[in-house]
This record gives C-alpha cells, structure tokens and sequence, in this order.
C-alpha cells in the first residue's frame, strides 16, 4: 500500500498534514510544538475531492470543485467542541463552483464561480451573501476583518477590498479597497494580517509591504525589500508577520514549499527597512511610526464606540503610550548621532517629532552633553511651544465636549409668531371696561370709588356715561390727569365733544402700536397685551 505525507495549510498557530493511502486520508493539526488532532477522513470523505482547506482559531475548512454525482462541497471540521456531530458539509447549487474559501474567529466564508461570497458561522448558518468585483484570485481572514483579492479585466493590477464582519458573521461594510503595489513582472506570494490587524502582501520578488492606516487615509509601506535574502534563505516560506519580526520555514533550493514530514522547525526573522545609510536607529523609527499609526487608529475606533472611561479605551490608550515610547527612544538614538556628527539643525528636527516630556528632558541632556548649549536652549522652546499647544487641544476638546452634554432645548416658536397669533387680550379689555356701570338708581353715573378707563390709563370720577358706555363731559367735573405717561397718552384724543364710536377707537388703537407687550401703570398689575386682535 503505497503512503505518502505532503503539506496542507500553514499557519502562526498551526499546521495541517495529509497523509494518503488507499482507503483513507488522515488530515493531522498540529501546534507549532505538539500535535492538536488527528481526523480520519473516510472514502466518502475522499470522494467530496477537496482541494482546499484553510486553518481558523477554532477549526479547519475545506473545499472542492463538483465530481460526477456531486456538486461543489464545502465542510467546516471544528477542533473542539461541547457537542457530538459539530462538522457540518454543504452543497453549494448545481454550477456553482468553490473558488477560494478563508476563516475567521467566527466566519467561514467561500467565494463561488457566480460572483458570490457566501457567509456561514461555525455552526453551519447561512449569515450573508455578497458580491464580488472580477475575478476572485484569493482570500485572507483574522479576526473580524477579511480581504479579498480579485482580477479585474482590462486592469494589470489585483484589486483588494477589506471588509469588516460582525459578530454575528455578517459583513459590516467595507474598510478600504484599491490595488495591491506589486512590482513589475512579479506576482503575489502571500497575503495576511499581521498581529496587530495590517494587511501584509509578500510578492515573489521578496518584497514585504504593510498597509498602514487602512481607516481613512492609508498608504503601503516597504517594510523589507528581500524577505529571504534578510533571512540569509533561498526561500522563506512566510507564515505569520508581526511588529518587528516575520515567522516562517526555510526552504533550499529551487523549493517553495516546505515539505510536512519531517517536521521542519520554525524560525524568526528580524524585520529591515531598506534605509540609506545602513542606520539602524533609522529603519527601527520607521517601523516605530507604522506601530503607533495603528495604536492611534484603533484608539480613535475605540473611543467612537466606548466610554473614555472604560477597560478598552484605556487599554488602548497605554498601548498608544508604549508606542510613542518607542519612537522617543529611537527619535533619541538618532538625535545622539546627529550631536555626534555635529549636525545641530538635524538634531533641532528630530527632537521636534518627540511625543514625551521627558524625552524632551534626555534630549536637553544629550546636547549639553556634546556642549551644544544653543541647541538645548532651541529644543527647550521646541518643548514649551508643544505642551502650550497640547494644552490648548486639551481645552478645546473639553470645551467642544461640554457644548455637546447641554441638553437640547425643544423647538421653541419665535416669540413674534405667538404675539401675532395670540388674543388680542387688549381689544377684550376695551370691550369689558366699555359696558356702563350698572347702579341702583336709574341714572348712569360712575361712584367715584369706580375708576374707568380706556386701556387702563383714563381714570375718572363721577363721570356719566351715554348709551354706548363711553364717558361723557358733566358740568363741575374735571377728569383726573394720568400721573405717568402710557400707552393712552399717545392716544390723541379728539378735541370735539362728540366721542367716538368703539370701532373707531379699536381702530386707533391698533394703528398706533398693534405689537406692543408693555405694562401699564394702571392695568392692576394683571397687564395685557395690545395685538392685532381679530
């Protein structure tokens, strides 16, 4: 019986390795230092024809293109788990074939020869289905996060699109999508996410390139241009990338993939800008800045979405701090190299990049040191002028903060809309104080302990009235003057003995200020309003 061993899939966790005979396949994960699980896959199993598989944190996925008497299959094999019968196989519609497949922490996901991208949980529920752009070339997951690489017709370049999917499996909406920056004549060797959520891309010219940013305005950056001439290899086969360092398996010669059996061992590589001058302060602060890039993008995230209080945002804020820590340090290395060289401007333009105080405090230090005291007098200005401006950023962000907790006042109408709609509480007045005052006797005089006036300013005494309630000169009898000036004082009153009538009076009233809100002196203190009244 003839039994061979050949790799599956790689991974920073784990590996996969099949081993053939004539019955069975036996698909063996294993840890990078002991063996997780062992599937016996049967005949059945065998005659799916999977050609694909893929490792997630919680178990493996594959795939494969239809056969005679099946259409295109895809099965999730989870690790672990707290049930009996977890697997699950799908058949995907007569046609359809299985393009390329990927895993997330609780996704699977395949992209289908119709332009589909199917989404599954681990459990096997149909989440989502979305579309594509050209031709699907592959897949990459970690996390929440997933990037699809597609062809586009008439276009050279590999188009990618990085999509966020939520905890329920769903996509969320696209993060960032362009064209991959592979050189001439080269093709993509590897595509991942780095430890902290970067997308990575690996072309066979050696080339290892970060997206950094990828929220708003991202750009690519070179973090090693000869990933195995860096590791001193003929080819290494990339696994898992991180801040300052790449994990992999040497291959000699002409191969590119590492055989399963034996075993090889894993090994690091330390990460090289291509900087001039072979500076390694240098090429450590430009990988410095991609970190705390990304510590300030996923702290802005976070603040969107929680507290400024709570464990996350903190967290995250002492990662930030970390990251800036470690700029300062190799932002001081190099500000050492310019004293040294006596290079004062380029040392000034450094300790302007400085993030701490106390940064600035070791620089001072370092050009008193190299006796350079204008220098430390600059950088010592450069210091004030940053903490002013820190400040300054501090109280607008709580001033802005502030404005943003006051409570939002209800919609209120302007207070002219309600005077001009409101009852002409003036013209009811007129209209009560009008009527004559009723008495015992059969004349119609006014007591003079009552006191009648026209919008509560004409006030008199004894005064006789005529039928239509209106005030009426008696011999002997003299009106009392207003003691102050009111709205009745401008109300001219006619010189001719014959009063006029109430319309009339209405009339002028309303034409000398038909908007007025003033209180009378002699309104009782109860006030009103002399409106447009209709």
């Amino acid at each position: 019986m003839k039994t061979h061993t050949m790799p599956s899939k790689w991974n920073s966790l784990m590996a996969t390795s099949n081993r053939f005979a004539s019955a069975t396949t036996t698909v063996s994960i294993y840890l990078n230092t002991k063996r997780v699980s062992g599937c016996v896959l049967t005949t059945r199993f065998l005659q799916l024809g999977f050609t694909m598989g893929t490792l997630g944190e919680y178990g493996a996925f594959f795939a494969g293109p239809s056969m005679t008497g099946h259409p295109s299959t895809i099965s999730f094999r989870p690790f672990s788990s707290w049930a009996s019968n977890s697997e699950w196989t799908t058949s995907l519609s007569p046609g359809e074939e299985a393009l390329s497949i990927a895993v997330g922490k609780n996704f699977v996901v395949v992209c289908t020869s119709i332009g589909y991208c199917r989404f599954f949980s681990l459990s096997g529920i149909q989440t989502d289905i979305i579309s594509y752009v050209g031709s699907i070339s592959t897949m990459a997951a970690s996390g929440n996060q997933l990037v699809i690489l597609s062809v586009i017709p008439g276009i050279s370049a590999t188009h990618y699109q990085i999509l966020d999917i939520n905890d329920n499996g769903e996509s969320s909406g696209t993060q960032k999508e362009g064209y991959l920056p592979l050189k001439a004549h080269s093709h993509l060797a590897w595509v991942g996410f780095s430890n902290k959520n970067d997308l990575v891309i690996h072309d066979k010219s050696g080339r290892l390139q970060v997206l950094a940013q990828p929220f708003g305005n991202a750009s690519w950056k070179i973090i090693t241009e000869n990933l195995s001439a860096t590791a001193k290899m003929d080819w290494f086969w990339l696994i898992a990338v991180t801040d300052m360092t790449v994990i992999g398996v040497e291959c000699h010669g002409t191969e590119r993939v590492p055989l399963a059996s034996p075993k090889p061992a894993l090994k690091t590589c330390v990460l090289s800008s291509p900087v001039l001058g072979g500076s390694q302060a240098a090429e450590r602060f430009l990988r410095a800045r991609i970190s705390l890039a990304r510590a300030n993008v996923d702290l802005q995230r976070a603040c969107l979405k929680h507290s400024p209080t709570s464990d996350i945002v903190l967290d995250l804020g002492d990662d930030v701090t970390d990251a800036e820590t470690e700029v300062d340090r190799c932002l001081l290395k190099l500000i050492e190299e310019a004293c040294k060289a006596n290079k004062a401007t380029r040392a000034l333009d450094l300790a302007s990049r400085l993030n701490l105080s106390k940064s600035f405090e070791f620089g001072v230090k370092v050009a008193n040191f190299y006796k350079m005291p204008q220098l430390a007098e600059r950088m010592v200005l450069v210091a004030k002028t940053k903490v002013a401006d820190a400040r300054r950023a501090k109280h607008e962000k709580e001033r802005s903060q502030k404005q943003q907790d006051v409570p939002k006042k209800d919609f209120e109408l302007p207070a002219a809309f309600h005077d001009k709609h409101r009852p002409s509480a003036g013209l009811n007045h007129l209209n009560r104080i009008a009527q004559p005052a009723k008495t015992a006797t059969s004349g119609a005089v006014v007591p003079k302990s009552s006191s009648a006036s026209v919008d509560g300013a004409v006030k008199a005494e004894g005064v006789e009235v005529n039928d239509e309630g209106l005030p009426m000169q008696v011999e002997g009898v003299t009106p009392e003057k207003p003691h102050h000036k009111t709205l009745s004082a401008a109300v001219d009153t006619p010189k001719s003995s014959k009063p006029d009538s109430i319309a009339a009076l209405k009339a002028r009233l309303q034409a000398k200020n038909p908007f007025s809100r003033r209180r009378t002196a002699h309104d009782g203190g109860s006030g009103f309003n002399v409106c447009s009244g209709k």
